[in-house]
């Protein structure tokens, strides 16, 4: 009349995953147990004392012996996830036009945690930064990796970073042949994203 001997039952993975746990027991008895001694969450006995889980949840295994009798341990398995990180759009620190490098940056978090090395801008190797410095314009990704190794990507494009001076006219003056009068000087400007309200600084003036 004496149960089955049972080891709590182990997982193969304990630690954040976004895989399968693989759920072993290991029992022994006296009297010897019976080639289909498991039953796994009240299924029908069988032979192997693992059983593979996808789903966060509680598992059983009921253990029989020969005799009838029958030893049940349970586990609580709750490290499998799935779900992405969730990620704030990539914000750039400036949206006007500048000639000086443009700051961005993303916020993540996670239900089960982010690892010290989370964040992975344009494919290079993860790290530990939010931000990232870019002085072209261009299109820029930053991938972003939790505990489990699920990962979520966003992207922005740059195109406010212009480093090409405005095109100048030669300065022209409204008379050329001698006067006694003041001469007007004039310049035309244009710029490939354009010229502030003001644009010109004559001798060193206030624009």
């Amino acid at each position: 009349r004496t149960a089955p001997a049972v080891n709590d039952i182990t997982a193969d993975k304990t630690t954040p995953t976004n895989d399968k746990v693989v759920l072993s027991v290991v029992a022994w008895d006296s009297a010897g147990l019976p080639v289909n001694y498991v039953s796994w969450n009240g299924g029908a006995y069988g032979s192997s004392n693992k059983l593979e889980v996808t789903a966060n949840g509680t598992y059983t295994a009921s253990i029989k012996d020969i005799a009838g009798n029958v030893t049940t341990k349970s586990i609580k398995v709750s490290n499998i996830d799935k779900t992405v990180p969730a990620v704030s759009g990539i914000k750039a620190d400036k949206t006007t036009p500048t000639n000086g490098k443009v700051v961005l940056s993303v916020e993540a978090t996670d239900n089960m945690g982010l690892p010290a090395n989370y964040a992975s801008w344009n494919d290079g190797a993860y790290g530990s930064s939010n931000k990232f410095e870019v002085t072209e314009n261009g299109t820029y990704k930053v991938m972003v990796k939790d505990l489990a190794g699920n990962v979520v990507t966003k992207s922005i494009k740059v195109s406010n970073i212009d480093k090409t001076v405005p095109t100048v006219s030669e300065i022209k003056a409204d008379k050329t042949t001698p006067t006694n009068g003041k001469v007007v000087l004039s310049v035309e400007a244009t710029d490939n994203v354009g010229l502030p309200t003001n644009y010109a600084s004559w001798d060193g003036e206030t624009y």
